[in-house]
């Protein structure tokens, strides 16, 4: 008997240059990996093996084969049965993971028809890991359908391509031009989800300042009777699905839906159901049941988007992503993965009021890149949408994502180019504040009513027609600038009693931004774009956004406001 993970089939792809490891199951003594003019044997323990076939450059298809017997010499194995597997490439391999952003399918993105229409490459596959967050029938059902996928009409069909990740879809594209090599995409991610979700219980109880999400969970679940909960979570599911087909409804058809009123008309909303073990916001869940799933498979590295669900603990965001991370690199022994995060854009519900959490996370996502090795954030916060938290351009988010990969993972493009201009320090000089950037050499500019042209150059319009169809779908986007619209609103200035007030004078000095509030005579702190959803408008050379700051992480911000219960609990409405 041979069991290998359900990610062991036909039209895999396997990383170039790096060990590949192979594992499974056997009730042989033992096993034989053979992948082109590679070959390596090992012994099972206890049922289980894991080999690691040599490192390999780019190329195939290739067929491997898995032969596991109890008489072996000379590595030959003498006896027992095989499995083989055909199509098989080696290029690149990165694990999408996240929340419904990095969940949200081509399908519902923008242009889905024209890009499925076009769509016919081989040098793209996607694996989706098997959706479920217990152990059970409905996985072990799930994994029986598990397989790889290609972007190409002679193995799949447009509607099963249509359900992959978008961002991802576009990473890979852009990977897969650039580097002129098969690109793989292993899918794990799950809308509604915490950091913690995909975090292990180890790493979250080793950490005191996020242990309580653990603590939290735990105190719900020790009095919990199995067959109550079950009756509870079953009831959840029938109600929850006609919830949410009301709430489809309402939003379909209504020009100006508001959360109050869609709860108003559709009833109560249960969202994400009842706390225990099925429950997939669960913390360590989907680490347990999804990611493991998928564990060791040999990866280039990691692109993740999430934190919108996190925006409730903004505070301990870095810390959750700290664990996280270092969790990651320990299980696939790799101190030098690369992670490769996207930060938050702007966004709020235009009934909202402004919190102001969401900078919060987008500060700890932009900390991760300076502070863990192997890291970068795509900063899009001129993507976002008002009233809508799952923007439909996702191929700029790919992109960006695409070009900091070149730079972290493949050392193919240079920072200044993959990034916009960052915040680097602020000198005070009597009322006046100069704010230095890094990537700013080739200076900052300001995207005027009349000059969007840049907006569409990823997708390259070739009629004036599909431009004005472009920009049209801009329209309540951040990014796009209306008449009126301001830059300098977008900057604060506060002095010792860290009370912030709109600058009202604001310019541009080549690589730098000089700002002043006659309201502040003594400036000590300065932030741009500190806000949940606001106009993005200070670009580099490079077109991408000046990313949103604050000078001091001691300028009291992170009192954001909790009024009026800013946000659901831990366990409220989806994301």
């Amino acid at each position: 008997m041979i069991k290998l993970p359900e990610i062991f089939r036909e039209h895999m792809v396997l990383q170039q240059n790096k060990n590949i490891v192979v594992w499974g199951e056997t009730n042989k003594k033992y096993v034989r990996v053979e992948l082109d003019d590679k070959e390596v044997i090992g012994k099972s323990v206890n049922g289980r093996f894991e080999v690691s076939l040599p490192p390999l450059k780019a190329g195939g298809p290739y067929i491997l084969k898995v032969i596991a017997g109890n008489n072996s010499e000379n590595f030959k194995i003498l006896d027992g049965e095989s499995v083989v597997i055909g199509d098989v490439m080696v290029g690149e391999v990165w694990l999408a993971c996240g929340q419904s952003n990095m969940e949200l399918e081509i399908n519902g993105s923008y242009k889905a028809e024209n890009v499925l229409k076009n769509m016919n490459n081989n040098s793209i596959r996607f694996y989706y890991t098997p959706k479920c967050a217990y152990e059970g029938e409905e996985l072990d059902s799930l994994k029986k359908d598990a397989h790889w996928s290609i972007a190409n009409g002679d193995y799949n069909t447009a509607e099963e391509v249509g359900k992959w990740s978008a961002v991802a879809y576009y990473f890979a594209e852009k990977l897969s031009k650039e580097l002129g090599v098969t690109v793989g995409i292993i899918n794990c991610n799950w809308g509604g989800t915490h950091a913690y979700c995909w975090t292990s219980r180890e790493e979250i109880t080793a950490n005191n300042r996020i242990k309580r999400f653990m603590d939290e969970y735990d105190e719900i679940v020790k009095n919990q009777k199995p067959e109550d909960y079950d009756r509870e979570y079953a009831e959840y599911v029938v109600y929850q699905a006609e919830f949410d087909r009301k709430c489809g409804e309402y939003y379909a058809t209504h020009e100006h839906p508001s959360w109050e009123e869609c709860i108003e008309l559709c009833g109560e909303n249960r969202y994400p159901g009842p706390v225990g073990p099925k429950a997939f916001t669960r913390p360590a869940g989907l680490y347990e049941v999804m990611l493991k799933q998928v564990m060791p498979y040999t990866l280039k590295g990691f692109i993740y988007y999430q934190g919108e669900e996190d925006d409730q603990t903004p505070e301990l965001y870095y810390d959750l992503m700290f664990s996280m991370i270092r969790n990651w690199r320990k299980d696939w022994k790799d101190d030098n993965l690369p992670v490769l995060l996207v930060q938050l854009p702007m966004f709020k519900n235009e009934s909202d009021k402004d919190f102001k959490n969401w900078p919060l996370v987008r500060e700890a996502q932009a900390r991760v890149a300076k502070t863990i090795k192997n890291t970068g954030v795509a900063v899009i916060t001129d993507r976002g949408e008002l009233n809508n938290i799952h923007p439909v351009h996702k191929l700029d988010v790919g992109f960006r994502l695409g070009n900091i990969a070149l730079n972290v993972a493949y050392k193919k493009a240079e920072e200044k180019d993959v990034y916009g201009p960052t915040f680097k320090q602020i000198i005070v000089e009597k009322n006046k504040v100069t704010i230095e950037f890094d990537y700013a050499d080739d200076g900052i500019i300001v995207r005027s009513e009349n000059d969007n042209s840049d907006l569409c150059k990823e997708f390259n319009p070739k009629t004036k027609e599909e431009m004005d169809e472009m920009l049209e779908s801009y329209k309540n986007y951040s990014g796009y600038i209306c008449s009126g619209d301001n830059y300098v609103k977008s900057f604060e200035v506060a002095g010792m009693d860290k009370v912030y007030y709109e600058a009202d004078e604001v310019s541009i000095v080549k690589n730098s931004i000089v700002v002043s509030s006659s309201k502040v005579d003594v400036p000590v702190y300065v932030r741009y774009n500190w806000t949940n959803f606001g106009k993005v408008m200070l670009y580099g050379n490079n077109g991408l956004p000046v990313a949103p700051f604050r000078s001091s992480m001691e300028d009291g911000s992170d009192n954001w406001d909790t009024s009026e219960k800013a946000v659901e609990n831990r366990f409220g409405q989806a994301i």
